[in-house]
């Protein structure tokens, strides 16, 4: 009875850190794509001033 809670915790622990994960590699993915679009709208903007 004494390792429920634990192990509960332990699942939730490892779907959060699971969680975590995915959505870094989210912020990274849309961080490469907001880059990759914004460095070709910044040499616009360059090459235009």
């Amino acid at each position: 009875m004494d390792d429920s809670p634990k192990k509960h915790m332990d699942t939730e622990l490892r779907t959060g850190f699971i969680r975590k994960s995915v959505c870094f590699s989210l912020f990274m993915y849309f961080i490469m794509f907001l880059r990759s679009t914004l460095s070709e709208e910044t040499c616009e903007v360059i090459y235009y001033f």
